[in-house]
């Protein structure tokens, strides 16, 4: 988590959005930052988050990553105010069966980008099958 959310933070207070990207932990405890495109200027987030997730997949097989977390903007429903909100989520995989995806409400008020009350639910567990 602290390797993952300065950049989605960063991007939403100086240009209002971000694309979906990804970090490794690899078997020595290096992190690596992944980025994905489709070709395009302007790409839809849903291909990126599969590209990425592909990656993951790929790598955890051939044994050379330790965790994954997978940073994307989604819509949530913030459990602390019972609103739809705009929110960081970040999908964190490990090895040894943990999933959890970290959601980090937010607002963007004149300009300002305002974190919200994080808050987590069990993931999927894609990656590591």
């Amino acid at each position: 988590m602290n390797e993952a959310l300065p950049l989605a933070e960063k991007m939403l207070r100086e240009h209002g959005e971000f694309y979906p990207y990804g970090l490794t932990l690899d078997m020595t405890g290096k992190v690596a930052h992944l980025g994905a495109t489709d070709g395009t200027e302007r790409p839809a987030s849903a291909p990126l988050i599969k590209l990425l997730t592909a990656q993951f997949e790929d790598g955890a097989k051939a044994g050379k990553y330790r965790a994954t977390a997978l940073v994307y903007d989604v819509r949530v429903l913030d459990p602390s105010t019972g609103e739809k909100s705009d929110a960081i989520a970040v999908a964190l995989d490990h090895r040894e069966s943990y999933s959890v995806v970290v959601f980090v409400p937010y607002t963007i008020q004149a300009g300002k980008y305002r974190p919200g009350k994080i808050f987590a639910q069990k993931g999927e567990g894609h990656v590591f099958r």
